[in-house]
């Protein structure tokens, strides 16, 4: 019996990439179990997917239309706003030849700017969208924030609500069968646009292959380690909100109190010269070693050689960082909100919001420090890290399908 087809609009799925076009592959891919479906995506994307047999099955509507020259914020939207524009036209022209039993919007972007699906008179779903994060601001006010980056800390909720109720945005929104989420501050956002369906899920998956019981052995054998050197690592870019000067704070406030810890910085972007000079300035740059961003099997080693992943991002919609992570049995330190909230488990770690930013580093530096002197809780942190990292499947995304979307298409 032929699969119930369904359209697919996602401008650039990418099989081995990260980010958008990376989970925009493998929702397709998930959907793909379920439905035939049929992808309106770039014809750049189109060639990049059909290299990988998951999408031998797939059937390809292929558009032209050139990325923009200038990478920048404002060039980006406006190009996704020409993409969005020039969509709905194409899916109308084929409707008729297709037949499907409805669309589903995959891109894991924000709710911004989206096309206008509402036009088209078939069901639709969208998800998971994301963007309505924020660090709340008694937090954002003490997180040793440049002014610059401070007023657009505290301005960031204003400006996402702003955007959740634009009159070219809530009438998809409020037409959409079913919404997905990435965490419950973006559900909330959608809700007041209009929404009356939406749920929370984590979008990300991690496909790589280890040997959990190897895993876990490995990390064994590390607990008598553990009170001679603790070594921290960080790995995002160098984006203040990404919270890099924290975790180097925790280092200090560490040091501080005679732990004997070192701290990873892989990073790179526009804060990271500011970062290196709150190492300097702090005295800590001997105790810090810094890293450009390297291949992942080769960020997996430097995760498996770590003992804790210090991750303080304020407001990621979602993040592949974690799940990763956890694969080696790295327990997390995080502030625990916004999708890093959603992604963390249960005894993983720290993973916990604090009013401001002195609660949280002490509160951190504590945990770490206990580790040092009770190996076996962090080697239960451990335990629970590899645990969690299971969950995200591939399988996962199939079952949020049967759960959220089939019973409506």
């Amino acid at each position: 019996m032929p699969k119930p087809r369904l359209i697919v609009c996602c401008p650039d799925p990418h099989p081995d990439a990260g980010s958008e076009p990376g989970k925009a592959f493998a929702w397709t891919r998930a959907l793909a179990t379920q439905f035939e479906v049929h992808v309106f995506c770039l014809k750049t994307a189109a060639a990049n997917c059909k290299r990988h047999p998951d999408s031998a099955n797939w059937v390809f509507h292929e558009i032209e239309h050139p990325y923009p020259q200038k990478n920048s914020f404002f060039s980006f939207y406006q190009w996704y706003k020409s993409w969005c524009d020039l969509l709905i036209p194409e899916i109308q022209a084929k409707l008729r030849a297709i037949k499907p039993v409805g669309l589903h919007h995959p891109t894991m972007g924000s709710f911004r700017i989206l096309p206008r699906y509402d036009l088209l008179g078939i069901k639709y779903t969208l998800g998971p969208l994301g963007g309505g994060e924020y660090v709340p601001a008694s937090f954002a006010i003490s997180a040793h924030l440049p002014i610059r980056e401070l007023c657009k800390e505290l301005t960031r909720p204003v400006l996402n609500t702003l955007c959740a109720v634009n009159p070219l945005v809530t009438p998809v929104l409020k037409n959409s069968s079913h919404t997905l989420a990435t965490t419950p501050q973006t559900a909330r956002l959608l809700t007041l646009s209009g929404c009356s369906s939406v749920s929370t899920v984590f979008p990300d998956v991690f496909v790589s292959q280890f040997n959990a019981r190897e895993v876990i052995l490995k990390r064994q054998k590390q607990m008598s380690e553990l009170h001679k050197e603790f070594k921290l690592l960080f790995s995002g870019r160098a984006l203040w909100w990404k919270g890099g000067h924290l975790a180097i704070l925790v280092l200090k406030c560490l040091r501080k109190n005679g732990v004997n810890a070192t701290l990873t910085m892989v990073t790179q972007g526009k804060a990271e010269a500011a970062w290196r000079q709150i190492a300097q300035d702090s005295q800590m740059d001997q105790w810090i070693t810094w890293s450009h961003f390297v291949p992942r099997e080769q960020l997996l080693e430097m995760q498996s050689s770590a003992h804790a992943f210090v991750y303080p991002t304020m407001h990621d919609s979602s993040s592949s960082a974690l799940p990763e992570a956890y694969s080696t049995g790295m327990p997390s330190v995080t502030l625990g909100i916004g999708g890093i909230a959603t992604a963390a488990g249960r005894g993983t770690g720290m993973n916990e919001y604090f009013p401001n930013a002195q609660q949280w580093i002490k509160h951190a530096a504590a945990q770490i420090s206990n580790w040092t002197s009770d190996p076996e809780s962090w080697f239960l942190a451990c335990q629970a890290s590899v645990e969690r990292s299971l969950y995200f499947n591939p399988s996962r995304l199939e079952t949020i399908f049967q759960e959220y979307l089939t019973p409506i298409f």
